[in-house]
């Protein structure tokens, strides 16, 4: 399921404000999930707005911390989007992995040790995936406020959630982990960032034109499809560090 809104965003729409909520089946003991829409912003200050879940134990608790997950390389369309996967509330799944049956990853590892733990754990979709607009794929800060607004959200819903922030991301995950690690207070508000984890981040060489170039086809092989993703969501946000004549 694919949550949607028109494209008219405000300005005064708060990041992290809360709009919309599904509770959903969770296969992970002793859990609650649900799936939900709230408000962010991308790093240069526009209106965003994104999906993604929320996990908490289902007893009652307070100042529970909160563990904000950041996924890797899905892609850049809707198709991509974690929580409109089925069951996605539930640990990491792998894409070549026997059990899987989509050709993401989904899911979220270590979710059952969390829960047990008495954490909440939310996991952003990232805007663009799951909402209108291109998604900004490897633009790190933004996909940071992403993981973090969705922590703000997670703490206007009725579920004990504390101050404590931890981030953990893979791959493109965590290269936003390591930008979440390096926003302003602003951005915290009354959160207070205990740790990151980066597992295996991902890094595309953009330095020099000739790689690029290489990289977007030749004779040394196919365009490397990362690049073309990171392309068309820097040129959806605005970047103007590479000029034409840097990539042709």
């Amino acid at each position: 399921m694919i949550l949607r809104t028109c494209r008219g965003y405000s300005s005064s729409m708060t990041p992290g404000q809360f709009h919309h909520r599904e509770e959903i089946d969770t296969s992970i003991t002793g859990a609650k999930a649900w799936r939900i829409r709230y408000s962010s912003r991308d790093y240069q200050g526009n209106p965003t707005e994104s999906t993604g879940l929320v996990v908490a134990p289902a007893a009652a608790g307070t100042d529970r911390p909160i563990l904000t997950w950041a996924h890797g390389t899905t892609g850049i369309g809707d198709a991509a989007c974690p929580s409109s996967q089925p069951d996605p509330a539930r640990e990491l799944t792998i894409y070549f992995t026997p059990e899987s049956t989509r050709f993401i990853d989904y899911g979220i590892p270590g979710l059952q040790d969390f829960i047990d733990a008495g954490w909440i754990v939310c996991a952003t979709d990232y805007q663009g995936l799951g909402t209108p607009g291109m998604h900004h794929y490897m633009v790190n800060r933004t996909n940071a406020l992403d993981a973090v607004t969705i922590a703000h959200a997670a703490r206007s819903m009725d579920i004990g959630a504390g101050t404590e922030l931890g981030c953990m991301g893979w791959s493109q995950g965590a290269a936003a982990a390591a930008a979440v690690a390096e926003l302003d207070a602003q951005d915290y508000g009354d959160l207070t960032l205990v740790g990151i984890v980066p597992m295996s981040p991902g890094l595309i060489p953009l330095a020099n034109a000739a790689s690029l170039g290489s990289a977007l086809g030749g004779p040394e092989g196919p365009p490397d499809p990362h690049m073309i993703m990171l392309l068309a969501g820097a040129a959806d946000e605005g970047t103007e560090r590479w000029e034409h004549d840097d990539v042709a």
